[in-house]
């Protein structure tokens, strides 16, 4: 009984070892083609002043056969991506080349790029850029108003400029037209000492000294509405030294006055008990 099992289990283990000697024979082994990418997400840092922002993804095909990118798809408009040549040869590097566009956009953006290859192991793949937008300007609040009957005192708007390097702050004027300049006044001051020099400076560029302190420069806007300004409205705008991009607004600002300020109501009560 054992001699016999014994014989057995050689006579398989020789078929067995005969027939894996043979299949590479009769199912040649067929070349692998695989992209090795440095990385699938990319993080980039942006101005809301910049009109774009270029990104890369590289890659080498690690594999024995070349691969072909078919079809390149960004999730949106706003982002473009290319490859030079779509065909990459055993042991070639390249890239997935692009730009992202700013335009109006601000703060986290997150988009996807899906890479179609004839690579039948691995034919999708999705990469993921990152855009973290900054504002270049900021102004708290951009609305001031006063309600009915609340005394026509003046306010104030915060206005802090991210990039003093690279915009010079120098006046904020009423662009509403001569008529509501009867209704409100508006000056501007600095904050601080970066603030004044880049007002200093303002009429022949921005302060590049002020930039090399990651602090924003701050000023001061102070609106003040005249006692009989009754229901008006107006805006605001920041002018700068430089001429900005035309893709880029500043942030206006929207005064309004509603009803009539307590002296104003008592004036007219009076009057009208005197007739």
């Amino acid at each position: 009984m054992w001699f016999r099992s014994g014989r057995s289990v050689g006579v398989r283990t020789g078929i067995a070892s005969a027939f894996a000697a043979t299949v590479p024979l009769i199912f040649p082994r067929v070349a692998s083609a695989e992209l090795s990418w440095e990385s699938r997400s990319v993080t980039l840092e942006a101005s809301a002043l910049d009109a774009s922002v270029d990104f890369a993804f590289p890659f080498e095909n690690t594999g024995e056969a070349a691969v072909t990118v078919t079809s390149i798809r960004p999730s949106c408009g706003c982002t473009a991506a290319q490859l030079d040549e779509p065909t990459i040869e055993a042991g070639e590097s390249s890239a997935i080349a692009g730009s992202f566009t700013i335009g109006d956009r601000r703060g986290k953006q997150s988009k996807t790029i899906v890479v179609r290859t004839d690579d039948p192991d691995r034919p999708v793949v999705t990469l993921r850029l990152t855009v973290q937008i900054a504002e270049a300007v900021r102004a708290t609040p951009r609305l001031v108003f006063w309600r009915d009957g609340e005394a026509r005192t003046p306010k104030t708007v915060e206005v802090a400029v991210h990039e003093p390097e690279r915009l010079a702050l120098t006046a904020a004027e009423l662009s509403a037209g001569e008529a509501v300049s009867d209704l409100f006044s508006v000056s501007l001051e600095p904050m601080d000492e970066a603030a004044e020099a880049n007002a200093d400076l303002g009429k022949s560029g921005p302060n590049e000294a002020a930039a090399a302190d990651a602090t924003p420069t701050r000023y001061r806007v102070t609106v003040s509405p005249k006692a009989d300004a009754g229901d008006a409205r107006a805006m605001v705008a920041l002018r700068f030294a430089e001429a900005l991009p035309s893709h880029y607004r500043a942030p206006a600002l929207m005064v309004r006055t509603m009803g009539t300020a307590p002296e104003t109501a008592e004036a007219d009560g009076a009057a009208g008990a005197g007739e």
